[in-house]
């Protein structure tokens, strides 16, 4: 069972350092325009991910689950996965 952790949590780093990589990467013009994009995107997906964390614990009581826990790493994965989707839907 340790076994398992240890790979779950190897595995979400190696994603988490996978997407920052990506939302960190620079487009072929970058000007005042995209980092406004970019800037917007961070406080849509730092709202949203505080919305998550609010109402996890109800929506898992809705539905009957036992509340759980949401690691940094699971976090950090909703925050840059969001961050790259609402930037790129701003483009």
């Amino acid at each position: 069972i340790e076994d398992k952790l240890q790979m779950k949590t190897c595995f979400f780093g190696f994603l988490n350092l996978g997407l920052f990589i990506i939302s960190m990467s620079k487009d072929k013009l970058e000007d005042e325009r995209s980092m406004l994009m970019r800037m917007q995107a961070m406080i849509y997906s730092i709202f949203f991910a505080v919305m998550f964390l609010l109402f996890k614990p109800l929506i898992d009581l809705v539905f009957g689950d036992p509340i759980s826990e949401l690691s940094a790493n699971g976090l950090m994965l909703v925050i840059l996965f969001e961050y790259i989707l609402f930037y790129r839907i701003q483009k």
